[in-house]
This record gives C-alpha cells, structure tokens and sequence, in this order.
C-alpha cells in the first residue's frame, strides 16, 4: 500500500482553499456574499478592498472549480514543492496568482473597452437609421 505524502504547504493551501469554499457556501445561506467581500474588482472599485489581490485566489465559483483547481492544485503542487522546497514554493503560488490576477483585470479591462464600441456604433447607425440622416 502506498503512503500518500502531501507536502506542508500544499497541504495547507488545500485546507485554506477548501474552507474558504465552505465559509463562501455557508454565509451565502445567511444572505452574505463571500465573493463580494473576497473576490477580486478594479482598484477604483467601490467594492474593492486592499486584501482582494491575495484573498480572490482562494475564491472559487462553484464544485467543478475547486474540485479541478484542487485536484491541478494537489498533482502539480506536489511536485514543485517536493522538487523546489517549500519557500520557493509558495513564492510562486502568491507571485503566479498575483500575475493572474493582473492577466484577468487587464483582458477584463480591454474587453469592456471593445465591448463598448462594439455596443456604441451599432447604436449610433440606429439613430441615425431613425432620425432620417441615414437611408437604407
């Protein structure tokens, strides 16, 4: 029989995720949104608050999420630890989520900046279309 070793810090980091996930499905049976409070939004945001960088990477949207995300979490994680050591580790779990929080604000950044012009120019041709300046 095999003995199934999972090191310190990945360990920890599927505890922390795990509970964060139980914490998000409880309160939300109260009425409270974790991920409003937890997750990640725009630093000019009214709800954003200074813990989101590192709070939204254990935010996870629902059982299929954290059940992949833990299972990439567990096989990879293992590995790297087990290989590089526990600081390096976690420097690379923070610096990797920190670096995908950044990819997803800025691709959020410039799809709402297409999506405006996308919605805007369309509508511009219908009023146009409607106060006679343009004939089909």
């Amino acid at each position: 029989m095999n003995n199934i070793h999972i090191p310190p810090v990945v360990k920890n980091l599927l505890i922390i995720n795990i509970l964060f996930f139980l914490a998000t499905l409880f309160f939300e049976t109260k009425g409270i949104q974790l991920g409003i409070i937890l997750g990640a939004f725009y630093f000019d945001s009214p709800l954003f608050h200074f813990w989101q960088p590192l709070s939204y990477m254990f935010m996870h949207g629902g059982w299929a999420h954290i059940f992949f995300n833990m299972f990439a979490l567990y096989s990879f994680g293992t590995l790297l630890e087990s290989r590089w050591g526990a600081k390096k580790f976690i420097i690379f779990y923070l610096v990797t989520g920190l670096g995908a929080l950044a990819l997803q604000l800025g691709v959020q950044a410039f799809e709402t900046y297409q999506l405006t012009g996308a919605v805007v120019n369309p509508g511009a041709v219908v009023v146009d279309f409607a106060a006679g300046t343009v004939q089909a």
